[in-house]
């Protein structure tokens, strides 16, 4: 069926299809840390001072991710 012949009928199909990809496309965003920066935003717009811009924050993330040593044993 080509596209520009979209019913009603399929119609519903379409928008259950765009919702379940846009709940797919969010969950890989924080699964993979996308979502990290506009979490922070979040958090910090709640507590008071100095907000890091997205640069100081994943450069900061680095940072404390791999200068540390980090054993398992």
């Amino acid at each position: 069926m080509p596209l520009d012949e979209i019913t009603p009928a399929n119609e519903g199909n379409l928008t259950r299809i765009r919702r379940a990809a846009g709940a797919v496309w969010q969950w890989l965003r924080g699964f993979t840390g996308d979502t990290a920066y506009e979490g922070y935003l979040r958090h910090a717009s709640e507590c008071s001072g100095k907000q890091l811009t997205a640069e100081e924050f994943y450069l900061d993330d680095i940072e404390r991710k791999f200068t540390r040593p980090n054993r398992c044993c």
